[in-house]
């Protein structure tokens, strides 16, 4: 319960600059919509600055310019990971951070469920252009890379943020639905 109350405190405590990282189908998109709503600010998902059409990639200066200006707002919410100087940069200027890391299983199972969801009803909040089953053969290595190789940066980078920088590290269901409430 302790824990949860300290979350919930984090949460009432963001001001106008909030970034998310984590694995894939982890409910950084839920959270970041519900945070939106309440606080009223903008939420950005960063796979529409990563993404154009047919999942080709933004080429690296179009998206460095994109998410500089959008970092240098006032208010926002960003959810996702992108090149690790993007999240520098989202950390230097945000006065949130939450770091979602569910256990690897949960992240499989929900990315599967939305990959069949998707295929079925043709709704899946991919980027513009992009079929979310078109990338499912790329998207489970990435998941398992996420998992060895970004998990332990993000949760290392989580514990040296700035101090004007309040940190939230989301490991069970409980505290993703603690912290959308």
């Amino acid at each position: 319960q302790k824990d949860i109350d300290k979350m919930k405190q984090v949460v009432r405590d963001i001001n106008d600059a909030l970034s998310k990282a984590g694995n894939a189908a982890g409910g950084k998109s839920r959270l970041a919509r519900a945070l939106a709503q309440k606080y009223a600010l903008h939420h950005h998902a960063l796979d529409d600055l990563l993404w154009q059409p047919n999942w080709q990639p933004t080429p690296p200066d179009q998206f460095q310019a994109a998410h500089k200006a959008l970092i240098a707002r006032d208010a926002w919410i960003l959810d996702g990971v992108g090149p690790w100087s993007s999240i520098t940069a989202r950390l230097a200027r945000a006065d949130t951070f939450i770091h979602i890391d569910l256990p690897l299983s949960q992240h499989l199972f929900w990315a599967t469920k939305r990959q069949i969801s998707s295929l079925l009803t043709g709704k899946d909040g991919a980027p513009q252009g992009c079929k979310l089953w078109k990338a499912s053969h790329k998207l489970y290595p990435m998941m398992l890379w996420m998992h060895r190789e970004m998990r332990p940066k993000l949760h290392r980078l989580a514990l040296t943020a700035p101090s004007t920088c309040a940190t939230l590290h989301i490991k069970s269901r409980a505290d993703l639905a603690a912290a959308c409430h």
